[in-house]
């Protein structure tokens, strides 16, 4: 949302460069939580992961015979599994943060599955990251996360570019 004054509110556009910028910050910041998690999560937060990661497993990604329309169910799964994974970093500050970015995220996710079919097939890159997290590898953990954000970016640069090349 961008505020202008006298104007109220208005959604505000997708951009490359907003694209690029946020999935920078994601990396950072989300890695440097999934990092705190790790190192300062117990029992109980290896099973708030496994439990996320084992629900977000079982729900199918897209309705079925819709290939191009997300199952809310998995969308709700998907967003309590990257939550997971922050939730014992220490601050509610960062988990909030992070939170704004995933939904940030979202936006560009949604607008690229409207622009085009393609989806990321049968890939299980949440599933690598949780067991590298529960096996306390950090920088394991940290990398997949972080090429998990960067894959998307770009598969959404790519849907954005192919589609301002057919305008």
């Amino acid at each position: 949302m961008v505020q202008s004054d006298q104007r109220g509110f208005q959604v505000a556009e997708l951009s490359g460069s907003d694209l690029d910028e946020l999935t920078k910050a994601r990396c950072w910041l989300d890695g440097q939580a999934l990092r705190e998690s790790i190192e300062k999560g117990g029992a109980d937060w290896e099973e708030r992961v496994l439990l996320a990661y084992h629900r977000l497993s079982r729900i199918p990604r897209y309705l079925e015979g819709q290939s191009a329309t997300r199952n809310a169910e998995w969308e709700h799964a998907h967003k309590e599994f990257h939550a997971s994974l922050l939730s014992a970093c220490g601050t509610k500050w960062i988990e909030g943060f992070c939170d704004q970015m995933f939904d940030a995220a979202e936006r560009y996710r949604h607008a690229a599955r409207i622009a085009s079919s393609t989806n990321r097939g049968d890939l299980d890159e949440h599933r690598a990251i949780m067991e590298a997290a529960v096996a306390r590898q950090a920088d394991t953990a940290v990398a997949l996360l972080q090429q998990h954000f960067q894959t998307t970016s770009d598969l959404v640069r790519k849907v954005f570019n192919s589609s301002e090349r057919a305008d």
